[in-house]
């Protein structure tokens, strides 16, 4: 199900200072002869066209974690609360309400639990009770805490009993609350306290990134952050320290059975979001683990059936790129270098004769690079398994997708017949960690690292690589790697991504982060391979096949075929599938696309790369294959053609899908050769499909301003659903330009039954305590158009807020939370601030969308958005 609130949300809304604020001059208030005055707001709302919105429940049990804690009410002398845990049952997470005093809490248990006590404000573990315990809590203000009974074990029964306080306690003994914490924590601890298994990391470990490398951070700032004052391994010149955790040994890991709230791993998190909050730190995160996302290995164990050709008759991928048309443009040039971060590389493959340039392993700790030490200039794979084949040996197939010798009557081809190859080690035994992946990333870019060095001229032509393929990845974001993967793009570095095997939307990273390009898999029927992840991330899809099956009746299933070694490193090819296997195909064409034009930076690459593309599924840009099928053809002849004498149209995005409930989007529009371009915007067309109704596509050209190299610089376009049919439509724009070849941007949208029963409540939130100021509703009768007008009995005070709007169909008099419809002007991914600066300020068209809600963000620190009754 689709959330309402995307990944950007709460960094967006995790500091007032990153809100942009709606400031509009007074325009008269509320006239005379005793009627409402003061500030007045009005607008309309957008609501859900397909469905009624609907919860997904996350676990049948429903009480187990954050998003699910069940509300008991105040919490008082006398109240008891009771409930059974475990045997299958981790959890059972009950919300109460305090007020301001004095309280003791007992914990009973008849088995192995313990009860957990966090803030439900921040998310912030406040302390831990073994059963049988007392704790007495100094409440300072009112505040709601999620009391958390976790198991180990067999089903046992628990209670929490709130007592009268002893006149005589052990000040150990006490908990004043709220928690002490600073504004990181307060931000981002909710993330952090219920990250769990599924997002492995090296636990105790914390990398810290510098904001200046000449000034060095404070040992006592270190301390304070609750690490260790010396990074656990010298970094050479790089601006990254990989620090641990101060009394990590007294915290138990999740992977050995300790609660999430009570683990290294959350010490870790904290520590890290700690860290962040130091003057001379840039950044700080948990020193993530990533992983190759490959799929298992088949040998090729027959020998071909005609023996004088070569395995390129099963590389079906090449033909489903028409790469064999794609080479009649350029088979690449020596030139480019790309590199491969995986694995490490077994460089006796006869396929990587003459195509190696200097590598590197990165791998930091001796255990997990199994070669005996820590970081060299050797990026040989020595292993990443504890059993035979001792190896995935997933970089070296990986590479021979890129560039395997081609064209030589023996072996496999690869995607570039000449480019260079840098293979840099960082996967090891049990994958590779955060900080020495980030090592390699910047080696490739030719940046400060830990090696000490960088790419060498001649052998590396520009100091760096150009294109770096990174089939690895992991769940959890880190501000580390995004400040990295943004300095490595700024330095002309070309990062692509796989985008995963998990079969799900949720972002994996880094593919998913704005600076990288995120490649999922097809089939050989070009339909989505069965393991690929999808999603608004996902940028294009490319073959990497699927094992399962043999579409194409060769006889073997149908994966990718590339360079492999057997147990005692001869040279062999194997077919594999998964994104790992689509990404190469990807940065090869990237290589390709530079021996065109060495200059073109990693933005240029990128749009040639989603512009030209075979549109898969729902027309335009869709979650499932993103812009489509990469076109090697297509970007090929289009770069070569980029900067002729004269003027190119470009468009961005290639195409624009509506969905059910949006209705306005913008392309942009430039000019990518020389001169100046005209728009023609006469002689524009809008087209729509054959049968289908016509004349709810809009499209209005916005003029650029005075001097540039493009006419009109803007394409907005409108849908108006009005009394459509439910049904999926589609129209595409023809931009047409004087003097230069036009643009086709492609359009679609879907119609369904609007939820026209619904109250609609309107909120005028105040940001710093999130609290209910002002009120008012709409429906369908009104055409969802509200009013909020301020008067002598309710009043709308000067100042800024978030304005919200949502149901509450579970009558709960809450908003926002499960099972409703829920939306943030002027939309939920780049949230506002409504600003009333005056008693005069009429603030009109404050029109937002509402979208299904499975949970409102952690950014907020609650489950929704109370109503005033």
């Amino acid at each position: 199900m689709r959330l309402a609130m995307r990944s950007t949300l709460p960094r967006s809304l995790s500091a007032p200072v990153l809100l942009f604020a709606f400031v509009v001059a007074g325009c008269g208030g509320g006239g005379g002869g005793g009627g409402p005055t003061g500030p007045r707001l009005s607008g309309t709302l957008t609501i859900p066209q397909l469905g009624v919105g609907g919860g997904e429940q996350l676990d049948e049990r429903g009480d187990d974690d954050w998003f699910h804690a069940r509300a008991v009410g105040a919490m008082a002398v006398g109240r008891r609360l009771e409930g059974v845990v475990g045997a299958g049952d981790p959890r059972d997470v009950r919300r109460a309400e305090l007020t301001p005093g004095r309280l003791a809490l007992r914990f009973i248990a008849d088995g192995r639990a313990s009860l957990h006590l966090l803030e439900s404000r921040t998310g912030r573990l406040a302390a831990r009770v073994d059963a049988g315990s007392d704790r007495t809590l100094v409440v300072e203000a009112a505040l709601e805490l999620d009391l958390c009974v976790a198991a180990d074990g067999a089903a046992c029964s628990w209670s929490i009993e709130a007592l009268p306080v002893a006149d005589r306690t052990d000040v150990q003994d006490v908990l004043v609350l709220p928690v002490r914490a600073n504004a990181p924590e307060q931000r981002n601890a909710v993330q952090a306290a219920w990250l769990g298994a599924g997002h492995p990391m090296a636990a105790g470990e914390v990398v810290v990134m510098q904001r200046t490398k000449t000034v060095p951070i404070e040992p006592g700032d270190l301390a304070l952050a609750g690490l260790e004052l010396q990074p656990l391994a010298p970094r050479g010149a790089s601006d990254l320290g990989v620090h641990r955790v101060r009394s990590a040994e007294s915290f138990v890991s999740v992977a050995s059975g300790a609660p999430v709230e009570w683990s290294l791993e959350m010490e870790t998190c904290l520590a890290a979001l700690r860290a962040e909050r130091l003057p001379g730190v840039r950044a700080a995160s948990p020193n993530w683990l990533r992983f190759a996302v490959g799929g298992p290995a088949v040998p090729v164990t027959r020998p071909p059936l005609e023996p004088n050709d070569p395995y390129y008759r099963l590389q079906w991928h090449y033909a489903q790129l028409r790469m064999d048309q794609a080479w009649t443009e350029t088979t690449g040039s020596a030139s480019i270098v790309v590199a491969i971060i995986d694995t490490g590389i077994v460089s006796t493959h006869p396929e990587f004769s003459g195509r190696l340039v200097q590598g590197y392993d990165f791998i930091s700790s001796a255990a997990r690079a199994r070669d005996g030490n820590g970081i060299d200039n050797d990026p040989e794979d020595a292993g990443d398994l504890s059993q035979p084949p001792n190896s995935s040996w997933h970089g070296t197939h990986v590479a021979g997708t890129i560039g395997a010798r081609s064209n030589d009557g023996t072996g496999v081809a690869g995607v570039d017949w000449a480019c260079k190859l840098m293979a840099l080690r960082a996967l090891g035994q049990g994958g590779g960690t955060s900080a020495d992946i980030l090592e390699a990333v910047k080696y490739a870019a030719g940046l400060s690292n830990a090696s000490g060095t960088t790419p060498q001229a001649p052998a590396v032509p520009k100091g760096r690589a150009d294109v770096v393929n990174m089939s690895l990845g992991g769940p959890s974001s880190s501000t580390v790697e995004e400040q990295v993967y943004a300095d490595a793009r700024a330095a002309g570095l070309f990062v692509i991504c796989a985008a995963g095997n998990e079969a799900t939307s949720a972002p994996g990273y880094p593919a998913s982060y704005s600076t990288n390009l995120s490649v999922g898999a097809v089939r050989f029927d070009e339909q989505l391979a069965p393991y690929s992840n999808t999603g608004p991330t996902v940028d294009v899809v490319a073959p990497g096949g699927d094992l399962t099956v043999d579409q194409n009746g060769d006889s073997y299933g149908d994966g990718v075929l590339s360079c492999s070694v057997d147990v005692s490193r001869n040279p062999i090819y194997v077919f594999e599938n998964g994104t790992s296997m689509a990404c190469p195909h990807v940065a090869g064409i990237a290589s390709l696309l530079l021996a065109v034009d060495s200059n073109f930076t990693p933005a240029q690459l990128e749009t040639f790369l989603t512009t030209n593309v075979k549109d898969l599924g729902t027309a335009g840009r869709d979650n499932t294959f993103g812009f489509g099928l990469v076109d090697p053809v297509a970007a090929l002849r289009d770069a070569g053609n980029s900067f002729p004498i004269g003027a190119v149209l470009r468009a961005t995005p290639g195409g624009v899908n509506f969905g059910a409930t949006n209705t306005s989007a913008e392309v942009s529009l430039f000019n990518d050769g020389t001169g100046v371009l005209t728009v023609d915007v006469a002689n524009s067309t809008i087209g729509y499909t054959a049968g289908q109704p016509t004349g709810w596509l809009a499209a209005t050209f916005v003029a650029a301003g005075g001097g540039g190299s493009i006419t009109h610089d803007r394409l907005q376009l409108a849908v108006t659903r009005g009394v459509l049919p439910a049904g999926d439509y589609s129209a595409f724009v023809d931009i047409a330009a004087t003097g230069a070849t036009g643009k086709r941007v492609t359009v679609s949208m879907s119609v369904g039954t609007a939820a026209n029963t619904d109250i609609i409540y309107v909120l005028l939130v105040d940001l710093d305590s999130l609290t209910t100021v002002f009120q008012t509703q709409t429906s369908a009768a009104q055409s969802f158009q509200y009013t909020m007008q301020s008067s002598s009995d309710s009043p709308i005070a000067v100042g800024s807020y978030l304005l919200v709007a949502g149901t509450d169909r579970d009558n709960d008099d809450l908003i926002g939370d499960e099972s409703e419809i829920f939306g943030i002007w002027p939309n939920s991914d780049t949230p506002e601030l409504v600003e009333i600066a005056s008693d005069a300020t009429n603030l009109t068209g404050l029109d937002f969308t509402l979208e299904p809600v499975q949970q409102l963000p952690a950014a907020f620190g609650r489950t929704g958005f109370r109503l005033l009754r």
